[in-house]
């Protein structure tokens, strides 16, 4: 949480947490020097899920926005472990690139077992797989489609599901169509009950002490329309993701938001 002034006992969590974590991270990677293995150890970190510091609001119990959706994803590799020179190169990459959560299962294995790891060859086992990111340059048009069935302890009286449909527009700007089905308002950044959300990411307005947030709309212009319906024919016919995703009841909420009808020609991204 962010330090309320009005209430001069309030603790600064939000940060204080940041400021913790960046003092272990220091420490770790200092001992790691001092005892001489820093060069022969693999570092790999990760978040469930970001967070944003609303006043008095913990946003991600009961509402997505950029800052949520952007989860904290590290890997420090030396490069003179991994059996790929190029890794280092395409990893630096991707960084930059649209990524998954599911992207961290595959990138591990494949840093574990040193070796190449196709998710076309695991798709039959689960819905939705991701890529290993130590071998497959992420395209500028990757698409993620992304759902959770939240089940915090303070949401048991009021069951919540967020869908998300993310993916990049021809200038690199990042963006997110999002569905909130919940049976409460998020009044601290205007969310409605069960409606429909356009998330920008990148350097856009929020003010916490006013409790305003531009970084959303629940509006889609009609270039953000024709960048849905893109992302929802890769997700109809891409063979990333098992057969029946793509006829699911949640794939058909953004078919249905979007006016995405079949034409029958496309150009599966990889």
């Amino acid at each position: 949480h962010v330090k309320d002034e009005s209430k001069p006992g309030f603790s600064h969590r939000y940060f204080d947490s940041l400021a913790t974590t960046d003092e272990f991270l220091e420490k770790l990677f200092d001992i790691l020097a001092k005892t001489g293995h820093l060069e022969n150890t693999i570092v790999v970190g990760s978040g469930d899920h970001g967070e944003d510091p609303f006043k008095d609001k913990y946003v991600r119990l009961k509402a997505l926005n950029s800052n949520i959706l952007h989860t904290a994803h590290y890997i420090y590799y030396p490069k003179h472990l991994m059996p790929n020179p190029a890794s280092a190169d395409i990893m630096r990459k991707n960084t930059q690139q649209l990524t998954h959560t599911l992207d961290m299962h595959p990138t591990i294995s494949s840093i574990l077992h040193g070796g190449y790891y196709n998710p076309l060859e695991v798709v039959p086992e689960g819905c939705i797989t991701g890529v290993d990111l130590t071998t497959i340059p992420i395209p500028d048009d990757r698409v993620v489609i992304s759902w959770n069935h939240v089940s915090s302890y303070s949401l048991t009286k009021l069951p919540a599901q967020f869908w998300g449909l993310s993916t990049r527009d021809s200038s690199g700007k990042d963006w997110s169509l999002y569905h909130r089905y919940a049976k409460s308002k998020h009044a601290a950044i205007k969310q409605g009950k069960n409606d429909w959300y356009v998330l920008e990411y990148g350097e856009c307005t929020r003010n916490t002490k006013d409790l305003k947030n531009y970084c959303s709309s629940d509006k889609l212009s009609k270039s953000q329309t024709e960048l849905f319906q893109h992302a929802v024919e890769w997700v109809k016919h891409t063979p990333m993701l098992k057969e029946g995703i793509g006829d699911s009841k949640l794939v058909k909420k953004f078919v249905d938001k979007v006016k995405w009808k079949e034409t029958g020609e496309y150009d599966i991204m990889s």
